[in-house]
């Protein structure tokens, strides 16, 4: 993510992170680590969640996660080919339909800083 002009950790912004998988066996969604999103001063990284980034933004609103919650999808990490795209929750389903896989999502107030550092 930093590579991307998204820092995981910044003074103000987040002391912690976590990284996550959105798969289960048999590509099956993972909710389980959904209730990190209503951690304050956290990031949460999410691997392998492309595909599922409809159901994500869904368990997300029904858990009472704030709509307007940041995230960063980036594909290609690290590639000649790096592609980065800021949305929110809210409209998470259609950022994740315009972008290529492999790709990982990066979700909290870090990414407010990809305007300064992208």
């Amino acid at each position: 993510p930093a590579l991307a002009g998204v820092p995981l950790t910044a003074h103000g912004y987040a002391t912690s992170f976590s990284v996550v998988s959105a798969h289960l066996a048999g590509s099956k969604f993972n909710a389980e680590w959904i209730p990190l999103l209503l951690q304050g001063n956290h990031t949460l990284v999410v691997l392998m969640g492309l595909s599922f980034a409809d159901k994500i933004k869904t368990a997300a609103l029904e858990a009472g996660v704030d709509p307007q919650t940041p995230v960063a999808l980036i594909s290609n990490a690290t590639r000649a080919n790096q592609a980065v795209c800021i949305s929110t929750i809210e409209h998470l389903d259609d950022a994740g339909a315009a972008m290529e896989k492999p790709a990982i999502m990066v979700f909290g107030a870090v990414v407010g800083l990809y305007a300064v550092l992208g």
